[in-house]
């Protein structure tokens, strides 16, 4: 019996065929699970940051909110501005007021100042020589308006002597009666 072949033969190499195979598919049913549980935990994971993006993200109400809440603090910044602005510019024109006030009031008074010398400087200067006796007076104002005539002494006529001095105002005196 040579020449037959042996049924056993064909049977284990099947055998030895289907291990192999049957090896070989459980590697990739391990691989193909460990695929697809890692898959599961990165698309979970996603999941989760998502969520917590929608969370921390801004909604429209949030901007909206946000919006109305600058336009609030930029049009009160605004008006205070706007109200500092006015209460100077009020100030300015307070004092530039008083400023016209005080330089109309300097005007007037320079120009009694000016109408006062040109007063006096015209009576010293034409002021008028008389009197006799022993009580006669020699006087006059000092830079007044009325002064050419002096006071009289006890027993003599009035008379005045005056003049200028420094183009200005009269000077004189009085003397006592003797």
């Amino acid at each position: 019996m040579t020449g037959l072949p042996d049924p056993q033969n064909p049977i284990d190499g099947l055998r030895a065929w289907l291990a192999q195979l049957d090896r070989s598919l459980g590697i990739r049913t391990y691989v193909l699970g460990a695929v697809a549980v890692l898959g599961l935990a990165a698309g979970a994971v996603a999941v989760v940051l998502v969520l917590q993006l929608k969370d921390d993200s801004a909604t429209k109400g949030d901007v909206s909110t946000l919006e109305t809440q600058i336009s609030q603090a930029s049009d009160q910044a605004t008006q205070a501005a706007q109200r500092r602005v006015q209460a100077l510019e009020d100030r300015v024109t307070e004092l530039e007021t008083r400023l016209d006030e005080v330089s109309t009031e300097q005007q007037k008074l320079k120009s009694q100042v000016d109408t006062l010398k040109g007063e006096s400087g015209a009576t010293g200067a034409t002021g008028a020589t008389s009197g006799s006796g022993p009580g006669a007076t020699v006087g006059g104002t000092f830079g007044g308006a009325g002064g050419t005539n002096g006071a009289a002494g006890p027993t003599g006529s009035s008379g005045a002597k005056s003049g200028t001095q420094d183009g200005g105002g009269s000077s004189g005196g009085t003397s006592s009666g003797g």
